[in-house]
């Protein structure tokens, strides 16, 4: 399912607008995928997802947060903003940061794929995880 899923995600990636010249594109595709399969993931994205993608790559968080930005910049200058549009569900006033873009792939690829989400963690879930938490932490 993971290939599949990266597959789609690279795909939509290229519709865009950016292309695997970029190292961002490949870190991109890396982030959309984890994010779909864990959601918490975006919670805190640079303990999360940033730093999975850097140890799979060894390189560092803040070069994934860059290589992404460009990406993301890339697209916004140059690529097809309806589709962007598409994807995002609304019509973009001003380019989305990273945590927006990825989280915003990730939900169109779960809804042209929904077999990928039954196997990925649910916000329900994440929700759980946080009352979870917040009990725990009650004295």
């Amino acid at each position: 399912m993971v290939m599949k899923t990266a597959k789609k995600v690279e795909h939509l990636i290229r519709r865009l607008g950016a292309n695997g010249s970029y190292i961002g594109f490949h870190f991109t595709v890396a982030a959309v995928t984890k994010s779909i399969k864990d959601r918490r993931l975006l919670l805190y994205i640079t303990k999360g997802v940033y730093l999975e993608v850097a140890l799979e790559n060894n390189t560092t968080v803040k070069c994934v947060e860059r290589d992404i930005r460009t990406v993301i910049e890339v697209i916004w200058k140059y690529g097809d903003r309806e589709l962007l549009n598409l994807v995002a569900g609304r019509e973009l006033k001003e380019k989305p940061n990273n945590r927006e873009f990825i989280d915003m792939l990730a939900r169109f690829v779960e809804e042209e794929e929904p077999e990928s989400r039954d196997a990925a963690i649910t916000e329900a879930d994440i929700k759980e995880d946080i009352k979870e938490a917040d009990i725990k932490e009650d004295p």
